[in-house]
Order: C-alpha cells, then sequence, then structure tokens
C-alpha cells in the first residue's frame, strides 16, 4: 500500500533544514558543499518540493551541528 504523502509536513522538514542551515550561518551552498549534493537540492528540499530522507535529514542536522535526534523529536512533537 502506497505512503500518502502530506505535502505541508515535506514543508516542515524543509523549514527545519532551513532552521539548521541559518542557525550555523550557512548559505545553500555552502551546506551542499559540505553533503556532496548541489545547492538546488537544498533549495528544494528547503520548499518541501524534494522529500529528505532520514540519512539525509541526519547528515544535514550534523553539518549544521544539530543533534539528530533532538531535530526529529521536534518534528514530531510538531507533528502531533
Amino acid at each position: 500500500m502506497p505512503i500518502n504523502i502530506d505535502r505541508n509536513r515535506e514543508a516542515l522538514v524543509g523549514r527545519a533544514v532551513r532552521a539548521a542551515r541559518r542557525a550555523k550561518n550557512l548559505t545553500q551552498d555552502e551546506l551542499a558543499q559540505m553533503l556532496g549534493i548541489t545547492f538546488q537540492q537544498i533549495q528544494k528540499y528547503e520548499a518541501g518540493t524534494n522529500r529528505v530522507c532520514v540519512t539525509r535529514f541526519i547528515e544535514t542536522m550534523r553539518a549544521c551541528d544539530v543533534e539528530p535526534a533532538q531535530a526529529i523529536q521536534t518534528l514530531e512533537d510538531a507533528l502531533k
């Protein structure tokens, strides 16, 4: 059975990526270089256009010096 993807949830994840990046004072390009992806991909994550897999989310949070478990808990709380 396919999973129903709620675009509002994807946008919430994107906002978490943006907030972590900004808190670390990184540009999209700088973060992308740290992760080995394009800045366009960061743009799509932040806009909620593309889904962020959990491993990429963890890598992104670590690159921004955010504890991944705390970021995931914050997202979970926001989705309640």
